[in-house]
């Protein structure tokens, strides 16, 4: 009826949206609404065609007043149709969000399992980098020691070899 009455105010475009929201919530396709659609069209079309035969409208009021009639349809489909495909978007846009936090809270556990993984090979390079400074350290006084030790056998092997030659002078001595 409110197609017929091609009054297109606040009510019709209400109904026009609960039409759509209940064929989209039913599930109906866009293919099964446009072909029941049809249907009613041909229903309305065939009524109209008896009228204007009983109030004998010429052929050009008829082509106008179905004309008239497939333009109201079209406008209505129109606001139907909008209000299913605006549905069929939001659960589009609803699913995707849903789907990036659900995959946000898979790999956030991965993301702080790879940044404690990353700190900890920090803290072992770190442990590894002071290992290695303190073994430089202890090599170069190892190294120091070394050399004042080699210093200090140069010194004794002087030493007794002085004393050997010494010895030798006083045993030539008491020989003489």
């Amino acid at each position: 009826e409110l197609i017929t009455d091609a009054t297109f105010d606040e009510a019709y475009f209400a109904s026009a949206e609960r039409i759509g929201t209940t064929h989209y919530r039913l599930g109906i396709s866009v293919s099964s609404y446009i072909g029941a659609y049809r249907h009613v069209l041909i229903g309305i079309v065939r009524r109209l065609s008896q009228a204007s035969w009983r109030h004998r409208l010429k052929g050009a009021q008829r082509t106008e007043l179905i004309q008239a009639l497939l333009t109201v349809a079209f406008v209505d489909m129109d606001r139907v149709l909008h209000t299913f495909i605006g549905l069929i978007e939001a659960d589009r846009r609803a699913a995707a969000q849903r789907i990036a936090e659900n995959l946000d809270a898979e790999i956030q556990p991965i993301v702080q399992k790879l940044a404690d993984a990353g700190q900890l090979l920090t803290d072992h390079a770190t442990a590894m980098s002071n290992l290695a400074s303190e073994t430089t350290h202890r090599s170069t006084s190892i190294a120091a020691s070394t050399e004042q030790a080699s210093l200090n056998v140069q010194s004794v092997a002087s030493a007794a070899e002085e004393l050997a030659v010494s010895v030798e002078d006083v045993a030539r001595q008491a020989e003489a």
